[in-house]
């Protein structure tokens, strides 16, 4: 069966294929404040609050995030059931090809 919700509290991603994959699918998405999922997503995710960069010592970070906070997004995820299917499913190879092809022709004044 499909999930309900999916929850991520990765703050190590770039582009994260597991919630593109799950709001493609149109399945609400809870993920840490990380400024790649405000860019790619906006208001259509939940938001974990909490500090994902939290330096500890010289070359390590620990991951702050609320858990109960964490809890009530899932909750209202749930209960509203918002997504971002819309903007998911606009992230195609397709798309990207052509965005690279007209920086190219742009950028350099070059036809093909």
């Amino acid at each position: 069966g499909a999930s309900d919700v999916y929850l991520s509290v990765s703050t190590a991603e770039g582009f994260c294929l597991p919630v593109l994959e799950a709001s493609a699918s149109g399945i609400p998405c809870v993920v840490t404040d990380h400024p790649i999922f405000h860019e790619l997503y906006g208001d259509d995710v939940y938001y974990i609050s909490g500090n994902p960069y939290y330096p500890t010592s010289w070359g390590s970070f620990e991951v702050l995030i609320d858990p109960t906070n964490a809890v009530e997004q899932v909750i209202k995820a749930l209960d509203e059931k918002k997504n971002a299917k819309g903007k998911a499913v606009t992230y195609t190879w397709e798309n990207a090809a052509q965005k690279l092809h007209d920086i190219i022709v742009n950028g350099m004044g070059i036809s093909f």
